[in-house]
């Protein structure tokens, strides 16, 4: 089956053209170039869950190429015929589930997440375009007490990205969350609204993990 899917992430989004830029990698401190080849703008995985209670995962594809436009398309194992969760993963963003179980009958299955905020469980995405409604992932859970992601955006994050900014750390890096190659006052402020924000997961199996 191919699974057609459509998500932007908050730090690249360009409203000016409503497309992502594509993230950069830097290795001098000066000369930015682009990190993936062609157009794609950066990777990220994508996870099935069964509908009911505990939500188990039962299907996951990485490293999955994201075009400008936010598409992606995977093929998912035909044996997966039933009802299920999308999950959307990404180095630098919230873990973010679609809003209820999608058919996987039949032989294409396309979602868009980028239409609507309610397009995600819990409506946990933000309005990324100052004219229509155009939504994406929010970015900034990066960082926790124990070095990982932890599925909020909170003080060890804020923490993270203000010391690697301060150290004008530069390259592919998780705190580099507008994907510029530098990790500077602009990745601060997406981390910083979104920690004040309270962001976090909203999930099935976490219906309440945000507040």
């Amino acid at each position: 089956r191919t699974l057609n899917l459509t998500v932007f992430l908050e730090g690249l989004y360009n409203n000016g053209t409503g497309t992502m830029r594509q993230v950069q990698d830097c290795t001098d401190g000066e000369t930015t170039f682009n990190k993936f080849p062609g157009i794609t703008v950066d990777s990220l995985s994508v996870l099935l869950a069964n509908p009911i209670s505990p939500w188990a995962y039962v299907y996951q594809s990485h490293a999955l190429p994201v075009n400008p436009d936010g598409t992606i398309s995977l093929t998912v194992p035909a044996i997966y015929s039933g009802n299920y969760y999308i999950a959307i993963r990404h180095r630098s963003s919230i873990e973010t589930w679609n809003a209820v179980p999608v058919s996987f009958s039949g032989s294409t299955i396309t979602y868009n997440f980028t239409t609507a905020a309610a397009q995600a469980f819990g409506s946990n995405q933000k309005k990324v375009s100052a004219g229509c409604n155009v939504f994406a992932l929010y970015m900034g859970d990066i960082a926790s007490v124990t070095g990982g992601q932890d599925g909020y955006v909170d003080i060890f994050d804020n923490n993270d990205v203000f010391n690697k900014a301060q150290g004008g750390l530069f390259g592919y890096l998780t705190a580099d969350l507008t994907g510029d190659g530098f990790v500077d006052v602009f990745d601060l402020v997406i981390v910083f609204n979104n920690m004040q924000n309270s962001v976090g997961m909203i999930t099935p199996p976490n219906p309440g993990k945000k507040k």
